[in-house]
């Protein structure tokens, strides 16, 4: 924390992405039972003592109503007296991907609320093409380093034939690339 606090030279604006693997659809759900879920409370440890005065997490959009979660927000926001804003951005309504995460906003109180809203969806969003005219080939050693272990095959459904909904597209909007 004194390395951090040395090198942040005054910021008061800490941002961190908290390990998903507990709460995701693909991780063990395991919540607060999992290990990796100490990267939330020590996230806000660190805040804390950093003096931070403004707090934003992100994480996958299950995790937004984890009690587990829940509780590690709502025990920093009592001891500290920060506002709480949450929401969840989906990013397929502003770009074409499809990608949902949930976003908290702690703000001491000398700052308030600052009014946290929902992303207003772009009616004419361009094509996946319109972004990556071209997809260059892979060098075959990195294909085989992001060959799919058994569990994700089975949660993209490549042995059960749902795997085309997760396929990019070029023609697409909002496929997920896999």
């Amino acid at each position: 924390i004194s390395e951090v606090w040395r090198k942040a030279d005054g910021a008061k604006i800490f941002a961190a992405g908290f390990s998903c693997q507990p709460f995701s659809v693909l991780g063990d759900r395991k919540s607060g039972q999992d290990p990796r879920a100490a990267s939330l409370p020590k996230s806000l440890k660190a805040a804390y003592y950093l003096q931070s005065k403004v707090v934003l997490l992100e994480c996958v959009t299950l995790a937004g109503s984890d009690k587990f979660v829940a509780q590690c927000i709502d025990r920093f926001t009592s001891l500290t007296g920060f506002k709480k804003e949450q929401v969840d951005l989906h990013l397929h309504e502003v770009w074409p991907c499809r990608r949902s995460r949930t976003w908290w906003l702690l703000t001491d109180p000398s700052i308030g609320g600052v009014g946290l809203k929902s992303w207003t969806p772009i009616a004419n969003l361009p094509a996946v093409k319109c972004l990556i005219p071209y997809i260059a080939k892979w060098d075959p050693r990195d294909e085989l380093a992001l060959t799919l272990d058994d569990a994700e095959r089975a949660a993209f459904g490549a042995d059960d034939g749902r795997y085309p909904g997760f396929l990019l597209s070029s023609e697409g909007v909002a496929p997920m690339a896999l």
